[in-house]
């Protein structure tokens, strides 16, 4: 050991230490391979979990429930990332926000047939999920269950 000329204490040596101390800062050039890195995996992640979301609402859009809303939500996932998604999500609620002006302007029939055809157009799904995930015997057996 010796002092420098700064009065620091300095190895003779010019051999690796057991013990040496790494700039923890990355190189311009490794930083930008980890931005890179960082952005893909990202997308990748969004694209995912959007897909995933998206895919869950869509099979429950001929239930009755929130389908159509899981849906919207899973395209405001892929719109943080993919600009062709924000655009959808923007037209979207641009109809959305028109239809629901529509209905706020027309007269109580009106309103009372669009909400009955919606109710009849559940029943119909309910209906025919029913017919197809239980069959006619699982449906005879059920109603049984239920009149007891």
């Amino acid at each position: 050991m010796r002092n420098d000329a700064d009065g620091n204490t300095t190895r003779d040596d010019t051999s690796p230490s057991a013990v040496s101390v790494v700039d923890p800062e990355p190189f311009p050039e490794d930083q930008s391979v980890i931005d890179k890195v960082h952005r893909i995996t990202k997308k990748i992640v969004i694209a995912i979990a959007g897909g995933v979301i998206v895919a869950g609402g869509l099979a429950l859009v001929p239930l009755p429930g929130p389908g159509w809303l899981i849906v919207l939500a899973g395209l405001g996932v892929w719109a943080i990332e993919f600009h062709w998604a924000r655009r959808l999500l923007t037209f979207t609620r641009a109809q959305l926000h028109r239809w629901w002006h529509w209905i706020g302007r027309q007269r109580w029939w009106v309103k009372t047939l669009v909400g009955l055809a919606t109710t009849i157009f559940v029943a119909a799904v309910v209906a025919a999920s029913l017919w197809v995930g239980l069959g006619r015997d699982g449906i005879t057996h059920l109603w049984d269950v239920l009149r007891q």
